[in-house]
């Protein structure tokens, strides 16, 4: 199983632009992936795999939100439709950047048998975050990204928009100070290199998977 978590941030500092472009990142990625796993489902009589792709969406500011259930949790028939309404829950920005709420709620969120099941490699779990700003609790935001790792979790974090040199110091010092691997990734003000960055990176982890 791979499940795929996108996380937006939804603080006050998300102008129009920014947010237009966190609904096209949310959309066409979720989108994607159900795609994706509608394919795998159709060829499960040749390929004989198991793998299957889940998606869940939040968006956070001061308090985090979740927009989007994983389909197993959720009951719901039309994911696509699930997908789109995303769109109304992206319009009102509020807050500060208290991006470890929602990190820490995703790690609380891991059952017994979904720790088991990542330490024995069947399950593939991807967190990735977008932001324009630096986290406003840094200390508790790196807490609860080295919590992901901890948890044998894929973290990664991509910076929008302009920002100056103390945002960006924090973001690094989050995502980056002391990790073994580059977790955080600033794309700059040219938004429109988002969705390629986004896409890029989840294809690093899922082109390695098995069928």
């Amino acid at each position: 199983l791979i499940r795929v978590r996108l996380v937006g941030d939804m603080s006050g500092s998300m102008d129009e632009e920014k947010k237009h472009v966190l609904q096209q990142c949310f959309v066409l990625l979720l989108s994607s992936l159900s795609d994706f796993d509608t394919q795998l489902r159709f060829n499960r009589s040749q390929t004989k795999s198991k793998l299957k792709v889940d998606t869940e969406a939040w968006v956070f500011g001061d308090k985090p939100q979740r927009v989007k259930h994983f389909l197993g949790e959720s009951g719901v028939d039309d994911e696509m439709k699930e997908t789109i309404r995303i769109f109304e829950k992206l319009q009102e920005t509020n807050g500060n950047t208290y991006d470890n709420k929602v990190l820490e709620l995703i790690v609380g969120s891991l059952t017994t048998e979904d720790i088991a099941k990542i330490k024995k490699q069947k399950i593939m779990d991807l967190v990735c975050e977008i932001t324009d700003g630096g986290s406003t609790d840094q200390e508790a935001s790196k807490k609860s990204v080295d919590a992901l790792e901890e948890a044998k979790i894929i973290g990664g974090a991509f910076q929008i928009g302009t920002v100056t040199d103390e945002e960006k110091d924090i973001f690094n010092y989050v995502w980056n100070k002391g990790r073994e691997e580059t977790r955080g990734f600033y794309v700059g003000p040219e938004l429109k290199n988002l969705l390629p960055a986004l896409v890029e990176w989840v294809k690093k982890y899922l082109s390695g998977v098995r069928l």
